[in-house]
């Protein structure tokens, strides 16, 4: 039944209606809107130790068994050889100057040099010597090449008085100075790409 009018007023007077739907909340100026979780990210640690580069001091040690030498000459079955020296690398490549002391395959021994070349990741190594001081007189060249620790070398003897005496050796070659710089690790945190 629609509502009386009020006489005194002349106003109609309509009954409230609930809300159906929720109360808007106030806003909170000082209230900050919620920040989005933040993006998951994979963190490894890599070794950025193969890209190194530098200068080192270097120790290389070698060894071997003679196998072939010159018809009459004057030769021991073994030669055992050490070499100090500086390297210059940027892996994988390695330039090695030495100085070296050996008793060599020439039923001798004797002081030089050797220059030699090393690739890391191939495993192949190559050097080229010579011997200028040694105790049967003259001079003696030295020339090898091999793959790991294992090679074969050449010698022959340049002057003196056993001039052209000469041996092919069996050599296994480990150099220390490239081993201990191969084994340092450089590691870093990288952030792979989700």
């Amino acid at each position: 039944m629609p509502p009386a009018a009020n006489p005194a007023s002349g106003n109609l007077s309509l009954p409230t209606e609930p809300s159906s739907g929720p109360e808007a909340s106030p806003v909170d100026p000082n209230v900050k809107p919620a920040e989005p979780p933040p993006k998951k990210v994979t963190v490894v640690m890599a070794d950025f130790a193969y890209i190194q580069h530098g200068i080192s001091p270097d120790l290389t040690l070698a060894t071997g068994i003679r196998i072939v030498h010159g018809d009459g000459d004057q030769t021991r079955w073994w030669f055992a050889r050490a070499r100090a020296g500086v390297m210059a690398y940027h892996e994988p490549s390695f330039l090695i100057l030495g100085l070296t002391g050996q008793f060599n395959p020439l039923d001798s021994a004797s002081l030089g040099v050797e220059l030699e070349y090393l690739n890391l990741w191939h495993g192949f190594w190559g050097l080229a010597g010579l011997q200028f001081y040694d105790s049967a007189g003259g001079a003696t060249f030295e020339g090898a090449f091999g793959i790991t620790l294992f090679g074969l070398e050449y010698q022959r003897r340049l002057s003196g008085d056993r001039k052209d005496d000469q041996a092919l050796m069996i050599t296994m070659h480990v150099p220390l100075g490239v081993v201990r710089v191969a084994r340092k690790q450089d590691l870093r945190p990288v952030t792979l790409p989700q």
